[in-house]
């Protein structure tokens, strides 16, 4: 799951380029809802690097896939400096992590039956975190912080931080 941040936070290290810094923003995370080729192709890449059964890799798939199309956003304040622009936005997203706390909890109650002669059945394990995620039902509310800059009368994002692109996905270890 952490590679698949690491993917993304990379290929969108520019952002999108637009006539104004709010619709920078929402290029930007409209690329996720409507499963840009980019996007998609990136999640791809991730998922071959999981270590996953097809079966596993497709629900994977289609898990991100509900996340980014159901992604909800509303820009709530922007902020200008001469060519430099912060756009807060508050976006909702799925619950995931909840969904994967479960799963540990669930693992750590019931670890013989994921116990084999060869030690942890971890496949066992992605299959109850997938399981999960598939069923998550909770929403979860965060504020991000996008910075914008003026580039030649277009605006761009500046690339994301770690934390932004794990509130996307609904991953951010939140307490």
């Amino acid at each position: 799951m952490k590679k698949l941040i690491l993917v993304l936070f990379l290929f969108f290290f520019t952002g999108c380029v637009s006539r104004t810094a709010p619709d920078a923003v929402k290029n930007y995370l409209e690329l996720y809802r409507n499963h840009d080729v980019e996007v998609t192709d990136s999640l791809d890449r991730l998922i071959q690097q999981e270590n996953l059964y097809p079966e596993q890799e497709n629900l994977y798939r289609l898990i991100m896939k509900k996340q980014y199309v159901n992604l909800e956003y509303q820009i709530v304040h922007e902020t200008y400096s001469g060519n430099q622009a912060s756009i807060e936005v508050v976006i909702t997203v799925y619950d995931y992590i909840a969904s994967q706390r479960r799963a540990v909890q669930y693992f750590q109650e019931h670890k013989e039956d994921f116990e084999t002669d060869e030690g942890i059945d971890h496949l066992k394990y992605k299959d109850l975190q997938l399981k999960y995620m598939k069923e998550e039902t909770k929403r979860i509310r965060y504020t991000l912080t996008f910075d914008c800059i003026l580039n030649e009368n277009q605006w761009e994002i500046v690339k994301p931080d770690y934390t932004v692109i794990q509130k996307i996905q609904g991953v951010y270890p939140y307490e």
